[in-house]
């Protein structure tokens, strides 16, 4: 399953890429990083989004779960209010190395409310923080004939970090590494003994990855007046 999601990353990243290569920018792309750009302003924000995930803390070091490394893939829409500020939902999925005390393909999904704020929109590197809370998904499927089992749960907060690089004023390529910090107290399936919660104690998943983002609609502005 790791390498299945490590696949998917890569073709993701590759077709988003391709698909910005293609765009055409409307200011020169070699100009140097500090050249003021036109920021979005009442847009709306599609981006998609491959990495490396993590998980840390008493659920994914549960012998049943034994959650190691893996590769994720995500999507997220947004509207930004004003060059500032942006509000969005984001989705991803993942799929993680198994250590546990059965062989198990081990998946994983979360869906969040978000806000984000953009601290240079006017520049074509602009570092953001993204912060907002949802739900998620863990799903531990044995081979053969097993039954799965199903742990979710709430995503207590979520704070992700970026730094965006402009090479238009509707696209965005940038770096991201960011946190969560969740709260499992419902687990089914798998038989009675597999289906006894893990913990009540928070676990964290960490992320880091690429994301691409383009900006459809709405309109740009210059930087205001001094």
């Amino acid at each position: 399953m790791k390498t299945s999601g490590i696949g998917v990353g890569a073709l993701v990243f590759a077709a988003a890429t391709q698909a910005f290569a293609q765009s055409p920018p409307t200011r020169d792309v070699a100009e140097a990083p500090a050249t003021p750009v036109r920021a979005p302003d009442k847009a709306y924000e599609l981006g998609v989004e491959a990495g490396y995930t993590q998980g840390f803390g008493s659920f994914v070091a549960d012998p049943r779960v034994g959650a190691g490394p893996g590769a994720t893939v995500g999507a997220n829409i947004g509207y930004r209010i004003d060059p500032h500020w942006s509000v969005g939902a984001s989705g991803q999925y993942q799929g993680f190395g198994s250590s546990g005390e059965r062989a198990a393909t081990l998946r994983g999904m979360t869906a969040d409310f978000q806000g984000t704020y953009h601290f240079r929109p006017y520049d074509r590197l602009d570092p953001y923080v993204a912060f907002g809370a949802g739900y998620r998904l863990f799903a531990e499927s044995p081979a053969g004939n097993a039954p799965a089992t199903l742990t979710h749960g709430i995503e207590l907060g979520r704070v992700q970090v970026g730094l965006d690089v402009r090479p238009s004023e509707s696209v965005a390529v940038s770096p991201v590494i960011g946190v969560d910090l969740n709260l499992f107290p419902w687990r089914s399936g798998g038989g009675p003994a597999a289906a006894q919660p893990t913990t009540t104690s928070p676990s964290a998943f960490v992320f880091a990855g690429v994301e691409g983002r383009f900006d459809v609609g709405g309109g740009r502005v210059n930087r205001p007046a001094p």
